[in-house]
């Protein structure tokens, strides 16, 4: 399955995207290394590549399969113990709920590859500037991010073999969670810029239409004047359209993942909570010889806060833009008395997003 889009070709730099590509190239390329990216990305093209999908079923796969074992030396062989009942309970909660993520993540290849196709049109129309002020954010958060988790690398290591492996395991299901997230918060990122250029676009239009409104009278100035305005109108109808499409597509390829991913912080930063309290209350030393964190509480709190508040944000902006369009439609109907343009306006634009979309739940 083969997606091109006509842009022109742009170099590359970090921090200062010009196009789609560029903005979302490292969320790209760390997804590729993690194994839930199967794409072939080119400035024109976006594909699915025949060796990523073999790569990506073979770490999906390989990964799965060390999870069972692993609940299986857990549960049933005892070969890894833990400490406590909380402990084990812990455990097996983050095991599972990375695998759901892996699952999903495989599972939705070609939904998310139709997503990002009808995402790379949309985006192709915004203008480079946007793509730069978004670039020091998303390669910021990206980079550092992947960089702050890989950092954790060195506190893996133990002198049991099946214990390192445990923890590989962990670090792997922390890793696809977040780049699952990050692009999931790029995408939405990118539709609230949209909506934005809508705004701007409703807005030069609507001054258009109230500076003009008392030339309506004259008979010359409405033939001339505003057949112009309903075709911009119906531009920006077209427009709104497609990017209300392509949300309504992020809702449905990334709505299971987002929920599982939130299940996961709140356990994680309830049982890190609930280590931290029985720790100080009872003077108990816990053992944190599994866990994959420097500094655990201070640590696994501050990542699974700040990244589910970083989602939440970007998630609550969007969300905000997307109903600012609504906003100023009101203005513009109210202000005018073109029945023409009132009906372009009422009749065919519903700027609202859906009152259940995964952008209302999650703000």
């Amino acid at each position: 399955m083969k997606f091109e889009v006509s842009v022109y070709r742009k170099k590359y730099f970090l921090f200062r995207a010009k196009d789609y590509c560029s903005l979302m190239r490292p969320c790209f390329v760390i997804s590729c290394i993690l194994g839930v990216f199967p794409y072939h990305v080119t400035p024109t093209s976006l594909s699915i590549s025949k060796f990523g999908y073999i790569y990506t079923t073979f770490v999906t796969g390989l990964y799965v399969v060390h999870v069972f074992i692993v609940l299986y030396q857990t549960d049933v062989s005892r070969i890894l113990k833990y400490d406590s009942v909380p402990g084990m309970l812990q455990g097996n909660f983050y095991f599972i709920l990375g695998t759901a993520v892996a699952v999903t993540a495989y599972y939705n290849i070609h939904r998310r590859l139709l997503f990002l196709q009808q995402l790379y049109l949309v985006a192709s129309k915004l203008p480079s500037e946007t793509f730069n002020k978004l670039s020091k954010y998303i390669h910021t958060k990206d980079i550092f991010g992947f960089l702050f988790l890989i950092g954790q690398m060195p506190n893996i290591l133990n002198r049991s073999l099946v214990l390192t492996l445990s923890k590989c395991s962990l670090l792997y299901a922390t890793l696809i969670v977040f780049i699952m997230d990050m692009l999931y918060m790029n995408c939405t990122c990118i539709i609230k810029e949209c909506f934005t250029r809508i705004n701007k676009n409703l807005e030069n239009l609507q001054r258009v239409v109230v500076t003009g409104e008392p030339h309506l009278l004259r008979r010359v100035y409405h033939e001339k004047r505003n057949p112009l305005l309903l075709i911009e109108l119906k531009a920006i109808k077209m427009r709104h359209q497609q990017v209300s499409d392509v949300l309504q597509q992020l809702n449905s390829t990334f709505g299971s993942q987002i929920i599982i991913t939130s299940l996961m912080t709140f356990a994680e930063v309830t049982f890190s909570l609930y280590f931290y309290i029985l720790q100080t209350i009872d003077k108990k030393e816990i053992n944190l010889e599994k866990q994959i964190w420097y500094s655990y509480f201070i640590t696994s709190i501050a990542y699974y806060s700040i990244k589910l508040g970083l989602i939440a944000w970007a998630c609550e902006t969007a969300k905000n833009e997307a109903a600012e369009v609504g906003i100023r439609i009101h203005e513009v109907v109210i202000n005018t008395t073109d029945k023409d343009i009132k009906n372009e306006y009422c009749i065919e634009i519903t700027p609202l997003p859906p009152k259940d979309s995964l952008w209302t739940r999650l703000s």
